[in-house]
């Protein structure tokens, strides 16, 4: 039922003015009058030798006559009639009981009779207050039907005992029910809302039917014709006895509501996260919004511009420019732009151009301005300071170490800079005009030509690195070459830019070369360790655990020489093997007697491999430098483990000789040789050798031809050159 609709006022009842008529005293006049009446005549009857069934009838009587709606008046009579005739049946003469029986039912008969004729009164009273509620109701359901129809409201009830539903027809219509389509079962109606949304209205029904509150949700329907709808439903559980009986509510559809709140939601969305200013005013010019862009661009809070604060803001020659020129857009609503200057709290002045757009509701009433500001503050800076960068790029470009140059879409050179004409060795004039064709050789023309072409198709940039023969040598540069376009985006020439980069390309080769030394080495330390590991295995540790077994076996006693003998042949042969395993990673003569030495029994070494080695020398070296006898060592030795491996003879040669400030020594054969520059790139020795004579400041060659044999010649200063950090 409606709020504003109110039953209309009852009558006043007939007890109204006789309240000691009313209430509890009433009632227990009435009660206690037919307590004494019974009492009494219980007691006669059983006095006179009687049963109480006199006093029960009377009971009976008055009870039938209010079941059975019987005036009250006539009931009392019958009541009293009936107890005469039964004691005229029984024909008592004693004159005392019926004094006495008479007073107490007139008594009896009053307080009786007043009690249900009031109730009677009563039960009239609230017959008619019911009718008269029952009118107003049906009057107002007419009334709230009516509205509902017209406002789209529709109800709803669903039987929690029935596992039923009633819904109204503009309930059905919200949900796309034709008009008693909706068979009320509760599980029709869930059929159409969207089976993402189901699950949470039932959840949301199952806790309102638990917490007895009452329950709000929002859901999506789809209708017949495929769209789509957002309902609200509101309701409340109502119980009885204590549990849940139904519940009753109401819901509508929502969709425009969620609409605009979407798209509010998107506006402010996009507003807040905009690059560029966003202002809202009202028409009498009051700020309503503002975004971050906004307060960023002016260092001022929303806050701040408010209550007609923003003035503060424009820069004082602006102001009344701004102020004319938005009263006339509010005369005549139109959009309008102006540039104007803000001043920051820190005293910064930021250019700004405002497009404004008069904001108008559906009936094109003016409501306020809605618009954006663009920062014209970098365009304006550099708008002032473009005559000078011109100046200085122009003052770059003729210093730069880079020779840049312009060209047209034929090729011709425009315009070239004084590293330009350096690198040609030509004056300006003589270049200009001119095509590459012209100044280069028709190979390297043709690929310049063929990147020009490429960056004048695409309309992008091109990087890459281009050979150059030039007068003083070839040269390795860097070439950026980019489309230049005129205001309409048309190519209109080429420009570009060359740096030298001949000395960075021999950096990184050499860089290369020493990571990939460093690999080499650390993968030739892996590999020695693993070989130390598997020589002392497979050498040493066994015969030394022979020893030991010998040692442990019963046979082994002190008069047992025999056994001594292998145990002892056992210790010599691992001693051998651990001195040859040290000889093999650091000769000891090297330390002890000079390179010389070592070098001889590094000979002798080979020689029992199978190599013989004829070695010439003018100097026994004893007071060579240790790093450079290493050096010498390490690279003789390498030379003949290759001349062993590799060159598929049974001699080699190996000559030292001491030179004014260096030591020069050189190793040769007569094998298959190889030409120089095949090598595997896994021929670490060659590297290894280079690499070792090259750090300790010296020469390396080598020299070798298919059956012609190899020669390898290394210069080491006697004195090894200091590192930077002084080692």
């Amino acid at each position: 039922m409606r709020a504003d609709v109110v039953p209309p006022p009852l009558s006043k009842p007939d007890d109204v003015d006789r309240p000691w008529l009313t209430g509890p005293a009433a009632h227990a006049a009435a009660v206690a009058s037919c307590i004494l009446l019974v009492a009494f005549r219980w007691a006669a009857f059983d006095y006179l030798g009687t049963d109480g069934s006199v006093a029960w009838s009377m009971l009976l009587v008055v009870v039938a006559g209010r079941i059975l709606d019987v005036p009250a008046m006539w009931t009392l009579l019958f009541a009293g009639a009936v107890p005469i005739v039964w004691l005229r049946w029984l024909d008592v003469p004693h004159l005392w009981f019926w004094t006495t029986d008479l007073v107490l039912r007139l008594a009896t008969y009053f307080a009786l009779g007043s009690y249900l004729t009031l109730q009677r009164g009563g039960w009239r009273t609230r017959s008619a207050e019911m009718k008269r509620n029952e009118l107003a109701a049906v009057a107002a359901n007419s009334r709230w039907e009516l509205a509902s129809e017209f406002a789209q409201i529709g109800t709803f009830e669903l039987d929690l005992v029935e596992d039923r539903a009633i819904w109204s027809p503009v309930m059905q219509q919200l949900h796309g029910f034709a008009p008693g389509e909706h068979d009320g079962k509760p599980g029709t109606g869930f059929q159409r809302i969207l089976p993402e949304d189901l699950e949470r209205v039932q959840a949301d029904i199952a806790r309102a039917t638990a917490s007895g509150e009452k329950s709000s949700t929002v859901y999506r329907v789809r209708l017949p014709d495929g769209s789509i709808r957002w309902i609200e439903a509101i309701g409340r559980v109502q119980f009885e006895h204590g549990r849940p009986r139904r519940i009753a509510g109401v819901c509508f559809d929502v969709t425009d509501r969620h609409e605009a709140q979407l798209a509010s939601l998107s506006f402010k969305t996009l507003t807040d996260h905009a690059p560029i200013a966003i202002y809202q005013s009202d028409a009498a010019g009051n700020c309503l919004y503002v975004n971050p862009a906004f307060e960023k661009m002016i260092g001022g809070t929303l806050a701040e511009l408010q209550n007609g604060g923003w003035p503060r803001f424009i820069h004082p020659d602006d102001r009344e420019h701004l102020i004319r020129v938005w009263s006339e857009a509010v005369a005549n609503p139109s959009a309008y732009e102006i540039e104007v200057r803000y001043v920051r709290p820190d005293g910064h002045v930021v250019y700004a151009l405002g497009y404004n757009a008069p904001l108008l509701d559906v009936q094109g009433r003016f409501l306020g301005f809605v618009g954006c500001v663009a920062d014209l503050t970098a365009r304006r800076q550099a708008e002032a300071s473009i005559e000078s960068t011109e100046a200085r790029m122009r003052a770059l470009v003729t210093h730069a170490d880079a020779a840049v140059f312009l060209k047209d879409l034929q090729g011709r050179y425009q315009t070239v800079n004084a590293e330009f004409e350096r690198i040609m060795q030509m004056k300006a004039a003589d270049i200009l005009g001119r095509t590459d064709e012209e100044l280069f050789p028709a190979e390297v023309a043709r690929a310049f030509r063929e990147t020009d072409l490429r960056v004048l198709e695409s309309g992008k940039s091109e990087r890459r690195e281009e050979f150059v023969p030039l007068p003083d040598g070839e040269k390795f540069y860097l070439s950026v070459k980019y489309p230049i376009t005129d205001s309409q985006g048309r190519v209109v020439a080429l420009g570009g830019f060359a740096t030298d980069i001949t000395e960075r390309k021999a950096m990184e080769d050499a860089l290369r070369r020493d990571r990939k030394l460093l690999r080499d080495l650390i993968d030739v330390q892996e590999q020695e360790r693993q070989f130390i590991c598997n020589e002392l295995h497979d050498g040493t540790i066994q015969f030394l655990v022979g020893a030991l077994m010998h040692m442990q076996s019963p046979s082994f006693t002190a008069g047992n020489k025999e056994a001594f003998a292998q145990v002892e042949g056992y210790l010599v042969r691992a001693t051998s093997e651990a001195r040859r395993l040290i000889a093999g990673v650091r000769s000891s003569l090297l330390d002890d007697m000079g390179v010389v030495a070592a070098i001889d029994d590094l000979v002798a070494q080979n020689q029992d491999m199978g190599l013989a080695v004829r070695v010439y020398r003018d100097h026994d070296f004893r007071d060579l430098d240790e790093k450079v006898a290493v050096t010498v060592f390490r690279v003789v030795q390498e030379a003949l483990s290759n001349v062993r491996k590799h060159a598929g003879v049974q001699e080699a040669e190996v000559e030292l000789r001491r030179g004014e400030n260096e030591i020069i020594f050189i190793v040769r054969d007569d094998g298959r040789g190889f030409t120089p520059g095949d090598e595997q790139p896994e021929c670490f020795g060659l590297r290894g050798m280079r690499e070792r004579v090259l750090l300790a400041g010296g020469q390396f060659s080598l020299t070798s031809a298919r059956d012609k044999g190899t020669t390898v010649r290394c210069e080491l200063p006697l004195t090894p050159p200091r590192s930077t950090d002084g080692t």
